[in-house]
């Protein structure tokens, strides 16, 4: 019985956690799409909504569209578009409280597509409240099985539906999920005790089989955030049975709340006991095309990212592991993560041969002289002014230098004022003075080092 019934709640555990997640679709060559945030049939409030997602391509992501009920509102390009995995964060505004759906359309580079959406529910309601830190939570209050009840098993199989429900006192903030435990006492020592967590707060009721002729312990305990060790207060332990077909359990309607309990406690999360064997990933890991870091990189995968295995190397230090939403495979190494359940039975897979390498010559070194820092050129030489016209009208006096090596340019300056800036190998400015006074000029080398200035020199003024 033990067998049936873990082999029971481990598929419908998977169900459950399932129904809470957006999984990635799109299969082939595409990349894959997950909605990180908002969950699946989530209510949210009334305001604008951040919907986060991320995405898987081995050539990298080219661009992520979001869509409301079918339109697209924005298109979004990552900042590293050659980079296997790749978050985002779009923020739509809803318009009008109701149902959406919401879907993440991402593009690789070579034009192909992924995609992954959930449905929310957008509320009128003003608040919602925030997540709850560990000591935050108070105990869920079990509605059905009531305790001692007889759940009347419906006669079609050596197993029945059983349904259970529990609510949540509506303090200020809100648990991120629900720890259930479950107990089938059998008199020994090892009696199976088997726990799980729902994938959010909005899960407060399900429909669980479980095998007739037994009775059960149920506890449920809130949940902080997944990024939190530990479980709120647990609820009070409810005990129920399920009569066999032929004979009914003695002392179900006589089981009081002063009746000795077995120890059942809330246990900390734990990896179901896997039937098939599983692997999961410590740390963001690249998937290969064979059991070294030497082939090409296939897929690569989140931390917490769970795959099913089904070979192995000679000697267990890499995994042969099935790309989820398709019949590829690619090699995990053993050190990036924890291999869960059955491995033993693995078969080993021949590795594919490595691709040829090829050997690079070795470099030619040059010697090379180092480049001689910049210096700032030499001040102008010879620098004298002349006068070029002297009427009524007009003075203008012309400047002269000699030009220098190692300049961009020259400045010349009227009165300490800069008046004009001349390009490289320029020699000659002829300036409109002001009026027909005498004024005092220089002109000044530059280039990016520095600058240098000739020796001042005076106009003779106008007298006409």
């Amino acid at each position: 019985m033990k067998n049936k019934f873990l082999r029971i709640m481990h598929i419908t555990a998977i169900l459950i956690f399932v129904a809470g997640c957006s999984l990635p679709t799109g299969g082939g060559a595409g990349p894959r799409v997950w909605i990180d945030t908002p969950l699946d049939g989530d209510t949210v409030a009334f305001a604008p909504l951040i919907v986060k997602s991320h995405v898987s391509s081995e050539g990298g992501t080219a661009s992520a569209a979001l869509l409301v009920n079918g339109v697209q509102v924005r298109v979004d390009t990552p900042t590293n578009p050659s980079d296997p995995l790749t978050s985002f964060a779009q923020v739509w505004e809803p318009t009008a409280p109701g149902d959406y759906g919401l879907e993440v359309v991402a593009t690789d580079s070579r034009g192909n597509t992924g995609r992954s959406h959930v449905r929310v529910h957008i509320s009128t309601e003003a608040y919602i409240p925030p997540l709850c830190r560990l000591d935050q939570l108070v105990a869920p209050e079990l509605l059905e099985p009531a305790e001692g009840a007889s759940v009347l098993s419906d006669g079609a199989s050596v197993r029945t539906s059983v349904h259970f429900s529990w609510s949540y006192p509506e303090p200020s903030c809100r648990p991120s999920g629900y720890y259930i435990s479950l107990s089938e006492p059998d008199g020994s020592a090892d009696h199976l005790v088997w726990g799980f967590i729902t994938p959010s707060a909005s899960y407060t009721t399900g429909n669980w089989p479980l095998p007739i002729g037994a009775c059960y312990y149920w506890q449920v305990a809130a949940s902080p955030p997944v990024s939190v060790v530990g479980q709120g207060p647990p609820s009070a332990v409810r005990r129920f049975c399920i009569p066999s077909l032929t004979a009914s359990i003695p002392g179900v309607n006589t089981v009081t709340a002063s009746v000795p309990l077995p120890g059942i406690t809330i246990i900390p999360p734990v990896t179901p006991p896997n039937l098939i064997p599983t692997f999961i990933f410590s740390s963001n890991a690249n998937c290969r095309k064979g059991p070294s870091t030497g082939y090409e990189v296939v897929t690569s995968f989140y931390a917490n990212d769970q795959v099913t295995l089904e070979g192995r190397n000679d000697n267990s230090s890499w995994y042969w592991a099935l790309i989820p939403n398709s019949n590829s495979h690619c090699w995990i190494s053993g050190k990036i993560g924890s291999p869960q359940g059955p491995i033993g039975g693995l078969v080993v897979v021949s590795a594919p041969p490595l691709p040829a390498t090829t050997v690079a010559p070795p470099p030619v070194i040059v010697a090379t002289t180092p480049a001689p820092a910049p210096v700032a050129p030499p001040a102008p030489g010879k620098f004298n002014i002349s006068t070029k016209s002297c009427t009524s009208s007009e003075y203008i006096v012309t400047l002269r230098w000699n030009n220098v090596e190692g300049e961009l340019g020259y400045r010349i300056y009227r009165d300490s004022a800069l008046i004009a800036t001349l390009a490289e190998n320029s020699t000659a400015y002829d300036d409109a003075s002001p009026d027909y006074n005498s004024h005092s000029y220089q002109v000044q080398s530059y280039n990016d080092a520095g600058s240098a200035n000739s020796s001042e020199q005076n106009s003779e003024g106008c007298l006409y």
